[in-house]
């Protein structure tokens, strides 16, 4: 394991303790807000008993108990304390329930909760957010390539074309592959770095039939999503140990997106994983991108 590996897990598992002290915090906060409440509960139960047993001891004037009903008004100032202070024993208990450390455990929560660099942002801002570039390619004369890696199961390429330093196709790789529609367009926003204010259109679903050799299903799919001054791409890719990543593309350059990564996938080394979850075989395409492996 590399001191990137290890410096990445420990963040990760530090992340995790946090949000399980967290937890417990808010857990606490709930209990100390209940037994206050019932503290307070206490006084209006003790008066209501006292004032029932008046009720029953009254008497008439020759001694015998009164079996007249009270027709004195039951105010009674607590219990409306207490009914009031319910909503906050429910937000306090909902924020209790929110905090759960596993909803960040996922590659795709991991993205988009968290402020990386992406499209049109120098590599400055890429190394700031993400790390050094643990690869970079500049096999293509008109391309720089990056790769950047959170940790094992999110991996970061920034590609610049003209060299100018600024990302004009971001692409992540996530260890997960069951994202819904929605995550997809969550994903392709947490990428569009100075477009994310853009509004993004509905994903549509595109179907390539391939070789059986390529695909187990002889089919490919991609699902598309373009903003005003961006599109965005996702589609499976299969890894070399043979589980199934998601990979999430943005770029501000026109034309077909699939179409220029496949280009770039056959002009440059660190990309060429990426044939195979575009439909091409070739010897490039087993290659695999994570530096671990190599």
């Amino acid at each position: 394991m590399t001191d990137d590996d290890a410096r990445s897990q420990l963040n990760f598992l530090l992340g995790r303790t946090r949000l399980a002290k967290a937890k417990m915090e808010a857990q606490k906060k709930k209990d100390q807000e209940k037994q206050q409440q019932q503290a307070k509960a206490a006084p209006s139960q003790t008066k209501t008993a006292s004032s029932g047993a008046t009720k029953g001891s009254a008497q008439t004037a020759d001694g015998r108990p009164d079996s007249r009903p009270d027709t004195r008004s039951d105010n009674r100032p607590d219990s409306k304390a207490e009914a009031k202070a319910e909503p906050l024993m429910a937000v306090a208990g909902s924020m209790g329930s929110s905090l759960k450390p596993q909803e960040i455990t996922s590659p795709f929560e991991l993205l988009i909760r968290s402020s990386y660099a992406g499209l049109a942002d120098d590599f400055y801002l890429f190394e700031k957010t993400i790390g050094m570039p643990v690869e970079t390619d500049l096999k293509d004369k008109n391309w720089i390539w990056a790769n950047y890696r959170r940790q094992p199961a999110l991996r970061f390429y920034a590609g610049s074309k003209g060299r100018t330093g600024k990302a004009d196709t971001v692409i992540a790789v996530l260890q997960q592959d069951n994202l819904s529609d929605s995550q997809v367009s969550q994903a392709i926003k947490a990428l569009a770095g100075k477009f994310k204010g853009e509004k993004l259109n509905p994903i549509e679903h595109s179907v390539r039939y391939v070789d059986t050799s390529v695909s187990p299903s002889g089919r490919i799919e991609f699902m598309v999503a373009n903003g005003q001054s961006f599109r965005g791409l996702c589609f499976k890719q299969r890894e070399n140990d043979g589980s199934v990543s998601t990979v999430i593309v943005v770029s501000r350059l026109p034309g077909s997106l699939a179409e220029q990564l496949k280009e770039e996938a056959h002009n440059t080394n660190v990309l060429s994983f990426l044939l195979n979850g575009l439909g091409e075989k070739g010897d490039r395409a087993n290659r695999s991108a994570r530096p671990d492996d190599r």
